[in-house]
């Protein structure tokens, strides 16, 4: 007698291999919504690094033309010491006395954001800035710009904005010294 083979049931075989599809999707949609996430993370992260750049820039701008004006005035540079220049609020610098009022009243003012304004608000400069300028010498002066970060790093370097931000992990700084000669000796 001859076996007679039997045709497996065709019905079976497709449930079992409906249900490895059906697995499949779902690990799929489980892969595409950790790498989403994970996309969503990396923008977010992507964000305060260009802040912080973006901020880092201003105050290096900012402390440039600091620097400028010293050298321009540097008959009178010992006037220009002070520490928090550029908290308060915007002012008129046609109101200045003198030269030194002016620069200051100027570098305040850009401390503060005044260059752009958005809906009537300063908003061209760092978040909370600030500068200081200190003479550790004579005719040397050292000036500071700092500002509130984005994300906590370590302190910087200098005592200009100590304890003003209440995280001093998020206190950024950048500073640069001025040599002022005495060219009339």
């Amino acid at each position: 007698m001859r076996a007679r083979r039997i045709a497996p049931d065709a019905g079976a075989a497709s449930t079992r291999q409906g249900g490895f599809a059906l697995l499949e999707v779902l690990i799929a949609i489980v892969v595409s919504v950790v790498g989403i996430l994970g996309l969503i993370g990396m923008q977010a992260r992507s964000y305060q690094v260009e802040a912080e750049s973006y901020q880092r820039s201003q105050a290096l701008a900012l402390l440039e033309d600091i620097a400028s004006r010293i050298n321009a005035n540097r008959a009178n540079a010992v006037s220009y010491l002070g520490a928090d220049i550029g908290t308060g609020t915007v002012a008129d610098c046609t109101l200045a006395v003198d030269a030194v009022a002016r620069d200051l009243c100027e570098i305040g003012n850009n401390l503060r954001g005044a260059g752009e304004t958005a809906g009537g608000a300063a908003v061209g400069a760092m978040t909370q800035a600030r500068a200081c300028i200190t003479s550790p010498a004579v005719d040397t002066y050292v000036i500071a710009v700092v500002w509130a970060g984005v994300v906590p790093s370590g302190p910087p370097n200098t005592a200009c904005g100590a304890n003003q931000y209440g995280d001093e992990g998020l206190r950024r700084a950048v500073t640069t010294v001025v040599v002022v000669p005495d060219l009339g000796a």
